[in-house]
This record gives structure tokens, C-alpha cells and sequence, in this order.
């Protein structure tokens, strides 16, 4: 049934691209609010355009402007960062969501399989990234989930992903893992390239339907 079949590869790809389209616009919506943090400093401060506040040291038992200035400047960055972390956080954990589900309706099953999904697709001729899909399965379970067997084992499959300083740590928990922008892309590469292409005539689509 090569509808049924085109059906199912396009509704991976329409899925997929809605995911993607959302991440890139969060993230350019927080990585513009970091490259604008004067500026918003500046509206708040009542400051024009390009104007920084004068230097006035005043009493020393109280900050300059130039200083108060440059705090709100740093703390409006820092939480952007941490909006960062969390926006990476939640897509990884979306991704791998859009990926179990998508692995269960091929194959009629209500349980993610890492095994059993990446043999099927190796049946129809796919050549998944098993080891960088494995880690996002694992790295889901360990972000949603906190301390226990999936941060174990995501130690093992990716002690990179640990933060500086905790590559030793014994039971890693969920926050001891910190994501680059370099891991999620890689992340979607991975699941895009897992999934099936528009047109091919070597994928059946879920179990059970005929070529």
C-alpha cells in the first residue's frame, strides 16, 4: 500500500519538522534577548539608545550606576543561559517522545524497544545511529526521571555530557549533565536520519503493511 506507506513517512517528516522549527525559534528567542541585554538594561534603567550611565562612585557603601549597571547586564545573561539549559533540557526530552512514539506505531507495539526498532529499520535497508539514539533514550529517562539506572547508564554512553568536575562522580543524578547546542542538533540529525526518507520504495511504514 505505497499511500498508506507515503502517509506514514510524510506524518515522520511533518512531526519532525514541527519539533525542529520550535526549538530553532526558542532558541533564537533567547540567544537575541542575550545579544540585546544592554539594550533592555538600558529601557529599564530609563537610559536612551547606546547611553551608559555615568560612572559616580558617590559613597562607597553604595554601588555606582556604571555598576548597577553592569550586575543587571550579567544576571539578565545568566538567566538566559539557564533558559538555554532548560530549553535543551525539554526538546531532548520532546525528541526522544517523538521518536518512541513514532518506533511504537511501527511497530504496532505500546512499548519502547531500542532493540527491536533499530532491527526493523535495519531490515528495511536504514542505517540508524543506534549508539547517539540510544543516548537520547537514556538521557530522557535520566532528565525526567533524576537519579537511578538511566543517569547510570547515560554515564557510561556519555560521560561527555557530564559537567567539568563530575566525570568521577558514582551515581550521577539529572542535573549533573549539561547539554551544548552541538548535542541536540546532533540529537535531531540522528532521528532525522533514522526515520524514513519521502519516497523510498524500501520503506513498509508500521508492521504489517505491505509494500
Amino acid at each position: 500500500m505505497k499511500n498508506a506507506n507515503r502517509f506514514s513517512a510524510l506524518h515522520f517528516h511533518f512531526g519532525y519538522d514541527a519539533l525542529r522549527n520550535a526549538y530553532i525559534v526558542s532558541r533564537n528567542g533567547l540567544s537575541s534577548q542575550s545579544y540585546n541585554a544592554e539594550n533592555t538594561v538600558r529601557e529599564r534603567m530609563g537610559l536612551s539608545q547606546g547611553e551608559l550611565p555615568a560612572d559616580t562612585d558617590g559613597d562607597e557603601s553604595h554601588p555606582s550606576t556604571k555598576e548597577t549597571f553592569d550586575d543587571f547586564v550579567a544576571e539578565l545573561i545568566m538567566e538566559v543561559d539557564l533558559a538555554e539549559a532548560l530549553i535543551r533540557n525539554a526538546f531532548a526530552i520532546a525528541l526522544f517522545h517523538f521518536w518512541e512514539r513514532q518506533s511504537n506505531t511501527w511497530l504496532g507495539v505500546d512499548a519502547y524497544d531500542h532493540g527491536k526498532v533499530i532491527a526493523y529499520l535495519h531490515e528495511r535497508g536504514g542505517k540508524p545511529d543506534e549508539a547517539t539514539i540510544r543516548i537520547l533514550w537514556k538521557l530522557a529517562n535520566c532528565l525526567k526521571h533524576g537519579p537511578g539506572k538511566a543517569c547510570n547508564a547515560l554515564k557510561v554512553l556519555a560521560p561527555h555530557l557530564l559537567a567539568k568536575n563530575l566525570e568521577e562522580k558514582a551515581f550521577p543524578s539529572d542535573t549533573d549533565f549539561v547539554l551544548q547546542d552541538k548535542d541536540i542538533e546532533q540529537f535531531f540529525e540522528a532521528v532525522l536520519r533514522a526515520g524514513p526518507a519521502i519516497g523510498l520504495s524500501n520503506w513498509r511504514g508500521p508492521k504489517g503493511s505491505n509494500s
